[in-house]
């Protein structure tokens, strides 16, 4: 009997098929752009520092950029902006 040594470490006949699967509004994770946008927010009104008042704009305009269209909720939006 004679073996057959392949220097191909990536055995092509063991491949598997990746396959995508759908996940449920309830497994989403939830969008930590608008909590972070909301202290940095209440820091800056608190605290009176620019900086994190810029924080908050930036950390709103990436939560908008962000959501999905469909997702959108106007209670997000508005919590996110303010």
């Amino acid at each position: 009997m004679k073996s057959e040594v392949s220097a191909d470490l990536r055995r092509p006949n063991e491949k598997v098929e990746w396959v995508l699967y759908k996940l449920d509004k309830d497994d989403v994770a939830p969008n930590y752009y608008t909590i972070v946008s909301l202290v940095f927010g209440m820091m800056a009104i608190t605290m009176k520092v620019r900086l994190h008042a810029w924080l908050c704009l930036l950390f709103s305009l990436a939560q908008l950029t962000t959501t999905n269209f469909s997702d959108m909720d106007f209670k997000q939006t508005v919590g996110s902006l303010m």
